[in-house]
C-alpha cells in the first residue's frame, strides 16, 4: 500500500522470519536507501516505511537480506567513487534496536575493483549467496556462495555455483 510504496522505485524486499518486518530498497542511485516497515501480526497491514538512514555515508544502499534471528542485515553498497558494489553487514543486539557496527565483508566475498552484490543469507546463517562479475566466471555476472561453519565464524572464500547455474549470458 501507500505506507510502503511512496512514489519511487521500490525493490529487493526481504521479510523477517515472523513476517512482521519488511526491509527493502527504494529510490534511484545515488540516493537509494534501505527502508523498513513493521506490523503487529501477519494479518495486519505494514506501517509507514522508515528509512534506515545513511548506514554507510552518502552511498546508495540496496538489496537487503535479513538473518533469521533478525540481528544481522546484509546489503549492497554502491561505491560511486569507484563504480563498484560491495556487500556489507550491519548488526544489532536485539530486534527493535537501531542498526550499528556496519562493516564491509572480507575479501572472501568482496573482490576489489569488481561488483559483488545482492546478498541472500540462508536461514541457518551459514551460506551467503550473491552475484559478482569477478574474474573466473562463466558470464557477465555469476552466482557465488560463501560458507562458514558457524554464524560467529569467518567466511570461507566464495565459490562459483558452476555452469549448471551460471551461463555465458548475464
Amino acid at each position: 500500500g501507500a505506507e510502503v510504496n511512496f512514489g519511487t522505485v521500490s525493490a529487493h524486499p526481504t521479510v523477517s522470519q515472523d513476517g512482521q518486518t519488511l526491509f527493502y530498497s527504494a529510490g534511484n542511485a545515488p540516493g537509494e536507501r534501505l527502508y523498513q516497515a513493521t506490523r503487529l501480526s501477519r494479518s495486519e497491514p505494514f506501517s509507514a516505511a522508515v528509512s534506515l538512514g545513511d548506514l554507510v555515508g552518502n552511498q546508495a544502499l540496496e538489496s537487503p537480506s535479513l538473518s533469521s534471528d533478525g540481528l544481522t542485515l546484509f546489503f549492497t553498497v554502491w561505491d560511486s567513487a569507484h563504480a563498484t558494489n560491495d556487500i556489507y553487514q550491519a548488526t544489532r543486539n536485539n530486534v527493535g534496536d537501531p542498526w550499528g557496527n556496519v562493516v564491509t565483508l572480507s575479501s572472501a566475498i568482496n573482490v576489489p575493483g569488481y561488483n559483488d552484490a545482492q546478498p541472500s543469507i540462508s536461514s541457518d546463517g551459514l551460506m551467503l549467496f550473491f552475484n559478482s562479475n569477478r574474474p573466473g566466471g562463466f558470464g557477465g555476472f555469476d552466482l557465488y556462495v560463501a560458507t562458514r561453519p558457524s554464524p560467529e565464524a569467518s567466511w570461507e572464500p566464495a565459490v562459483n555455483l558452476g555452469s549448471q547455474v551460471n551461463t555465458a549470458d548475464e
